[in-house]
């Protein structure tokens, strides 16, 4: 009886060890870990092609020559990755992933969501991914461009605190109304640039 009580805690272990690893990853790109990705093969100048399988390219890279080696990720610094469409969850705008890498470990993974209008979508699907979070109203200024007024808008918050220090953080308005942001972080993570 001691024996078959022991197993199923095992089990048990194994499955919530499990659930904590899916809990610090987002598009297969794993917090705390190296990136083992390619540079990506194909640049059309900041753009790169949606229908690709997952790939990296360094942010404001000059041209290189596409007979030269391949390059690859910093140890420190930060890389853009194009997520291929089947890896993007729900609530991600676009295909790209800011990553930033700290001694050759991802230390935060930055994504657009859909923005003030997709708020209540995004924040279903972020808590599908990540558990519950109370989420928060702000009132925040906006600027329209332009010598007019400032205006105001309502953005959608919320903040998840996860195993091993790791936290995640939503802001739907982060860019404006149309794109809002997602950040999964590691306590090692620069801080995040409102806009950035």
């Amino acid at each position: 009886m001691k024996c078959s009580i022991f197993v199923v805690a095992i089990a048990g272990l194994g499955l919530a060890v499990s659930q904590t690893a899916r809990a610090a990853e987002l598009a297969g790109i794993a917090l705390d870990q190296p990136v083992s990705l390619n540079e990506c093969s194909e640049r059309q100048r900041n753009y790169l092609p949606d229908d690709r399988p997952a790939s990296f390219k360094l942010p404001a890279a000059p041209s290189r020559d596409p007979y030269s080696a391949a390059a690859k990720p910093p140890v420190n610094g930060t890389i853009v990755v194009n997520v291929a469409r089947a890896a993007r969850p729900d609530f991600m705008s676009g295909s790209d992933a800011v990553v930033a890498l700290r001694d050759g470990r991802v230390a935060s993974i930055s994504v657009r969501t859909h923005g003030t209008r997709g708020e209540a979508d995004d924040f279903r699907a972020l808590k599908d991914a990540f558990g519950h979070a109370s989420p928060r109203q702000v009132v925040v200024p906006w600027n329209t461009g332009g010598n007019g007024p400032v205006q105001t808008q309502t953005s959608l918050r919320a903040d998840w605190t996860l195993p091993g220090n790791d936290t995640a953080h939503f802001n739907s308005g982060n860019f404006g109304v149309y794109f809002g942001l997602f950040r999964l972080q590691t306590a090692a993570a620069p801080p995040h640039q409102n806009g950035v």
